[in-house]
Order: C-alpha cells, then sequence, then structure tokens
C-alpha cells in the first residue's frame, strides 16, 4: 500500500492556546539543554519502538543532530514521572512540525492540548506552522484539525 501526504497549515493565532492539565508538564529541549537530558530522548525514542513498527524511526544520534541543527522537542509526561515514561513528543524544524507521537495510555484530550501549548511554546516569530500527514492516519487527520490546522494541498 502506497501512502499519499497530506499538508496542513495554521496560523498560531487559529490555534486556541491551552492550558497544561494539572499534574503534567512539557519540556522545551534545544541544543541549550538537550545534553540534561539523554535519558529521557532515549525513553521517547523507546516508547515508539514499543508500540510502533517503523524502518524510519530517528534514533539518538539523529536527536542529537536535530539538536545540533537547531530543532526543538517537546515531551509531554505526567510531573513526577518526567524522567521515567513520556507520555509523548513533537518536533519542530521552525515553523515545520513532524515526528509527534503520543503513547496509548494518553488521557483523551490530551493530545490536542499537548500539541497546541508546543505551538504557542515557539519562537515569537513564527506566525504559521506547516506540518504534512500521511492519508491512512485518519486519527492524526483528526487531531490536527482538532488543534486548528487545515488541509492547504493533496
Amino acid at each position: 500500500m502506497k501512502s499519499s501526504k497530506l499538508y496542513y497549515s495554521a496560523n498560531l493565532k487559529d490555534i486556541k492556546n491551552s492550558i497544561t492539565p494539572n499534574g503534567y508538564f512539557i519540556l522545551k529541549l534545544t541544543s541549550g539543554n538537550a545534553h540534561k537530558w539523554h535519558k529521557l530522548i532515549q525513553k521517547c525514542i523507546d516508547a515508539f519502538n514499543k508500540q510502533v513498527e517503523w524502518d524510519d524511526m530517528w534514533d539518538f544520534q539523529d536527536a542529537l543532530t536535530r539538536f545540533e541543527q537547531g530543532h526543538i522537542m517537546f515531551v509531554y509526561a505526567k510531573i513526577k514521572k518526567i524522567k521515567e515514561d513520556p507520555i509523548g513528543y513533537v518536533w519542530f524544524d521552525k515553523d515545520y512540525l513532524y515526528n509527534m507521537f503520543m503513547t496509548k495510555g494518553r488521557v483523551k484530550g490530551h493530545t490536542v492540548k499537548f500539541v497546541s501549548a508546543a505551538c504557542h511554546s515557539l519562537d515569537m516569530d513564527i506566525n504559521n506552522i506547516h506540518l504534512h500527514c500521511d492519508d491512512w492516519n485518519i486519527a492524526a487527520q483528526k487531531m490536527f484539525r482538532k488543534v486548528g490546522f487545515k488541509i492547504i494541498e493533496k
């Protein structure tokens, strides 16, 4: 089965700025602080690999390269379990959102809140955010629309 990409865009003003639910935390990892969070980054990789089989999955070395290139990673977790049990993550390369993942054990509605909050935590000069999603990933498409993204190209 060949997959097609759906391209989405959202103006930041169309994305509701969500409050992180009580008891949860969003950690912004950059080139300036990622060195303190190597174990957490690996736990994010492990959480994904436990639930998804994907040949193109990034690894720890890829993460380090991304940070060197200025990419940002947001990690979502319970406050008391931030170092042990990440619930999800999303990467940004400036205004491009990619490699978004949430574990199956997440609370309903938290994915939209997490992605919305991450978008609003980007640099102040970013007004529009772009992404692409595989056409078969209906759940992700619905979630991105709830966040405020609209299809720009099929």
